[in-house]
């Protein structure tokens, strides 16, 4: 996920020269409102949101609410 629409189809594209785009999933939106349900992720990959992103605290709160109990973050 990304705010911004460049960086997601970055993304996108470098899934795709790498033959991954059918494993991987990217989405643009706001770190810390996110539309996800509770306990539906078994696991999250942040990279560069906590250095980037002033709400830090919400951040890891949203994390902990849309991953289900014992998920890796």
């Amino acid at each position: 996920m990304d705010l911004t629409q460049e960086l997601y189809d970055a993304a996108n594209e470098i899934s795709e020269g790498v033959n991954l785009s059918d494993k991987t999933v990217f989405l643009q939106g706001d770190s810390t409102n996110l539309s996800f349900p509770d306990n539906h992720f078994d696991g999250a990959v942040p990279v560069h949101v906590a250095m980037n992103v002033p709400e830090k605290a919400t951040v890891y709160a949203e994390a902990r609410r849309f991953l289900k109990p014992g998920a890796r973050f």
